[in-house]
């Protein structure tokens, strides 16, 4: 089993990212902005803390960070997969939604860094189970999405 991206990450000691890297600059991004508002100036740590309270309303934050920012917080979004339990077989513990968001942003053009590939890939191998792991139904579409990820994360680091 792929071991979290999470802990032991050298994010403590890189720079936080600024709002350039959230794509907050242009005064029409208004996503990115609010993502910048919720998440900006924060540790990963303090970041998980915001978005544990709500995950169903920050993964969209995630979804219009810049790449820079995105990369620097995907921890988050690790453990929150690692770590969430649906309640119900219609609760994927917004597996889906942060599935595509990775997808989009690995589709990006971006030229992330091999560590974040590597963690990408990581968690898409994790994910793979998923939907067996908690007998969820008639959620193919989370399945589906991870697989693109792989895909996705795969091209990028070839």
């Amino acid at each position: 089993m792929p071991k979290p991206a999470w802990p032991g990450l050298p994010r403590p000691t890189a720079p936080l990212p600024d709002p350039h890297d959230f794509g907050a600059t242009d005064q029409w991004a208004l996503d990115a902005r609010s993502a910048w508002d919720h998440f900006g100036k924060l540790t990963v740590p303090q970041a998980y803390e915001v978005f544990a309270r709500n995950p169903l309303y920050y993964q969209e934050d995630f979804a219009f960070m810049g790449p820079a920012a995105f990369a620097y917080y995907f921890p988050v979004l690790d453990r929150h997969l690692r770590e969430a339990r649906p309640s119900d077989e219609y609760n994927d513990c917004e597996a889906w939604i942060i599935g595509c968001g990775l997808e989009d942003q690995l589709r990006s053009g971006h030229r992330f860094g091999d560590s974040f590939l590597k963690e990408a890939a990581d968690l898409a191998a994790y994910m793979s189970g998923f939907v067996e792991r908690f007998g969820l139904e008639d959620c193919e579409n989370v399945t589906k999405v991870w697989e693109k990820v792989a895909a996705a994360a795969e091209k990028c680091r070839g």
